[in-house]
């Protein structure tokens, strides 16, 4: 009985883990070190500094950045007032985004794009940046 039950757990606990590798976001490391959400087939880095959110896109099969020429982006805050604002992305270097942006707290994010008349978009929810951003500062600021 003890070797049924064993086995049992052993079987349940090796789909768990399976489900999670399934998952590709889980494997994919962001060079960055944002944030990352799937989007259809890309993957979205989202980071951000005191004044700054940068944004990456990378094909989520080859897992190489995705050139920025050509697409187009907004990214949308809602805060915790469920208030909204939102900013145009401008392309950064030739294969990121930037959005001139000093948002202290926000409920959800919603960062989309045209690709090739293709939308896609991902949804951050409610300060997955904020510890990385303090981090984030330090390290851009030399400390």
């Amino acid at each position: 009985m003890k070797v049924r039950v064993f086995i049992l757990s052993m079987l349940i606990l090796s789909s768990f883990c399976s489900a999670q590798n399934e998952n590709p976001v889980n494997d994919f490391i962001p060079p960055h070190g944002g944030k990352v959400k799937a989007a259809k087939n890309y993957f979205v880095e989202l980071l951000f500094t005191r004044e700054n959110t940068f944004i990456y896109l990378f094909d989520s099969k080859d897992r190489k950045p995705v050139n920025n020429t050509g697409v187009t982006g907004k990214i949308v805050f809602t805060d915790f007032d469920n208030t909204s604002s939102s900013s145009d992305l401008t392309a950064y270097n030739n294969d990121g985004f930037i959005a001139k942006t000093n948002i202290p707290a926000y409920k959800s994010c919603i960062v989309s794009f045209e690709i090739k008349g293709v939308h896609i978009s991902a949804q951050f929810d409610e300060n997955e940046n904020m510890a990385d951003r303090k981090k984030t500062d330090r390290v851009k600021s030399g400390l």
